[in-house]
């Protein structure tokens, strides 16, 4: 690899699940996931680390507000006022998993993953003129928005506010989006450490 090269996505999202397992592994605390937008990667890229259990307890995929108030007991004002893709959102669907898996930390996603598939990339297709990157979800949320929120013991709270492009596929703001939840973990466990 030439200096000054980006590291392949896989690599460093090998990277970052590997540094927080082991780093929770020798503070004996356990990890959970609250997903939306990454609907259960997150998860997966934790649990692709052999040795993985020892710290990951359980996550828990949450696409329907349905199931972002009754399983992570997020609030049902803040899904009807500022709605999923939003940092209260995130913030309370972290909170809700420390709760519901039973653990030390919780990361959480939630986002817009937007309209644009693999397949209409490589046929060069664009969405229907109602799909297009213009139109909002159903939320008024443009593609590529996207909340990541990761809370701890000792009150860590830590949220980020994304925006990819709007031009990505799906799968492009999805591993996006794992990648700097695992980012944001990592700050979080340092900054755990001061």
């Amino acid at each position: 690899m030439k200096s000054g090269e980006q590291q392949p996505r896989s690599t460093t999202l090998q990277q970052h699940a590997t540094k927080i397992l082991q780093t929770l592994k020798l503070r004996n605390e356990t990890i959970g996931t609250a997903e939306s937008l990454t609907g259960g990667l997150v998860s997966a890229a934790l649990t692709d680390i052999p040795g993985s259990s020892a710290v990951m307890k359980a996550g828990v995929v949450a696409y329907s507000n349905e199931t972002k108030a009754h399983l992570l007991g997020v609030s049902l004002r803040v899904l009807d006022s500022v709605g999923p893709v939003s940092f209260e959102c995130a913030k309370g669907m972290a909170e809700g998993a420390l709760q519901a898996c039973k653990t030390d930390w919780a990361i959480a996603t939630t986002g817009f993953a937007g309209n644009i598939t693999e397949s209409q990339l490589e046929s060069e297709q664009s969405p229907p003129p109602q799909q297009q990157d213009s139109r909002a979800s159903a939320d008024g949320n443009q593609s590529g928005l996207v909340f990541i929120h990761v809370c701890g013991p000792r009150d860590i709270s830590l949220s980020r506010r994304l925006q990819f492009c709007s031009r990505n596929t799906r799968t492009q703001n999805r591993v996006s989006a794992v990648e700097s939840a695992l980012e944001l973990m990592v700050e979080a466990l340092e900054t755990a450490m001061i």
